[in-house]
């Protein structure tokens, strides 16, 4: 959906209908589908309004499923859908993304990074229960979850390409080395997307709020803290850093622990082959610092 065709359609809804809105938009995903801040002129009351269907249709049933537990000050909400044109209308969470925030005070920096690490351990308190034998089946074993996915994602990256057969093989191996572990891991509730972008900050309490759930899931909540950690390895630039590394501080025997095991080496190439080449060659940008990762991980392995 394009971004006029996307306005049109807020405006044509029945939530902003006879309503003096102003529309902005606050997120472009590659360059057709957009986030938009929509205020009521009137009460000035605003809202977060997601256009892209698919993505949205994930997104609410995940809405749906944490209803069930008590509210944690993380959780989102839903003040409407309308199926007919895609739009998802959540209350817009004040203050500015991570990405986004500049002249952060040093002495915040631990307090914020104190605020990350509750509000993931919050995150990851909620322990998933199938409702049918088959999500049972889907759900209970995160070893044939994870498989799953890297076949999918495997397939893809030899047919562009990227790796040969034999390279695909040897990522295989590697996963089925280490079987036993994953099959002994407990799945929680894992947002599977921190970073920057969608984690908003509100620099009057220090406090942030994890937004944008459509590609959570359930796993291994170590796969969240893979993320943290490879922000702060790859310094990505523009980014404070700093308040990664004092949200790992808050468990940092753990983490440093963590950075040196092979399942960590596994979800680093997830998030390599996941966000950096499949997502890149969505929107035909991919680069060659992936594939150089990606090389280096299967002389390691």
């Amino acid at each position: 959906m394009r971004g006029n065709q996307a306005e049109e359609y807020i405006r044509r809804s029945k939530f902003f209908q006879n309503k003096r809105i102003e529309i902005k938009p606050l997120q472009k995903i590659q360059n057709l589908n957009w986030t938009f801040l929509v205020t009521d002129l009137e009460s000035q009351i605003q809202y977060r309004v997601k256009t892209e269907k698919e993505k949205n249709e994930k997104e609410i049933k995940v809405f749906q499923f944490l209803q069930q537990f008590e509210k944690q000050d993380w959780m989102p909400k839903i003040i409407t859908t309308e199926d007919e044109n895609g739009l998802m209308i959540t209350p817009f969470i004040k203050g500015e993304t991570l990405n986004n925030t500049t002249e952060i005070q040093p002495n915040d920096v631990t307090k914020i990074g104190e605020n990350l690490y509750r509000k993931i351990k919050q995150i990851h308190s909620i322990e998933y229960v199938p409702y049918d034998i088959e999500e049972q089946k889907q759900y209970s074993n995160w070893y044939k979850l994870i498989k799953n996915q890297y076949d999918e994602y495997l397939t893809k990256i030899v047919e562009i390409g990227f790796l040969d057969e034999a390279e695909k093989r040897k990522i295989e191996g590697f996963i089925e080395s280490l079987r036993s572990e994953l099959e002994e891991v407990k799945t929680t509730f894992v947002h599977a997307d921190l970073k920057g972008a969608n984690i908003v900050y509100q620099k009057e309490n220090n406090q942030v709020f994890p937004i944008d759930f459509e590609v959570c899931f359930v796993g291994d909540p170590d796969f969240d803290w893979a993320r943290i950690i490879l922000q702060t390895d790859k310094k990505i630039a523009g980014i404070d850093l700093s308040i990664y590394q004092s949200c790992l501080n808050c468990n940092r025997e753990k983490m440093e622990a963590f950075r040196k095991t092979d399942k960590y080496l596994l979800y680093y190439l997830k998030v390599l082959i996941e966000w950096y080449v499949l997502d890149a060659v969505k929107i035909g940008e991919i680069s060659e610092t992936p594939k150089t990762e990606i090389k280096r991980i299967l002389k390691e392995i």
